[in-house]
């Protein structure tokens, strides 16, 4: 299980809020599907479609940033 930290940013690239859960999901590729296909991001009250989200997993071994856009 791996702790998933979320970080969201508006359009315009001004950080918005945060928020994390934990995942069941091995790989990293995974997990950043489960995020962008989430109906409800942690740290909201619904979907994010307002701009980027960077997802870190500090725990995974092959851990590095990504950036993902939900619509």
């Amino acid at each position: 299980m791996y702790k998933v930290d979320l970080t969201y940013f508006k359009e315009n690239g001004k950080f918005y809020t945060e928020g994390n859960y934990f995942s069941d999901c091995k790989h990293l590729h995974e997990i950043w599907d489960e995020v962008r296909y989430m109906t409800e991001h942690p740290g909201l009250y619904g979907k994010w479609k307002n701009g980027p989200i960077l997802i870190n997993v500090f725990d995974h071994p092959h851990e590095h940033p990504r950036l993902v856009w939900c619509y």
